[in-house]
């Protein structure tokens, strides 16, 4: 899964927005909406960390089969 920075920034947009209205109309479930769409940038980062440590591990020992280090 490739990430995807709209889809990123949507989320934080979302939840600063979300967060601002709670704050406004100190409603608990717009904090509690805010912090959901923070889990969910939170998870799209984590997704796309282990996809890179996937590459580098598989570029790694693509490189060392081929120079057999």
């Amino acid at each position: 899964m490739s990430f995807d920075s709209e889809h990123f920034e949507l989320l934080l947009r979302q939840a600063r927005e979300q967060a601002d209205q709670a704050l406004a109309k100190g409603d608990a479930r717009l904090q509690h909406a805010a912090f959901l769409s923070l889990l969910d940038a939170v998870r799209q980062l984590g997704a796309a960390s282990g996809d890179w440590r996937r590459m580098v591990a598989r570029a790694t020992e693509d490189f060392q089969g081929d120079e057999g280090i």
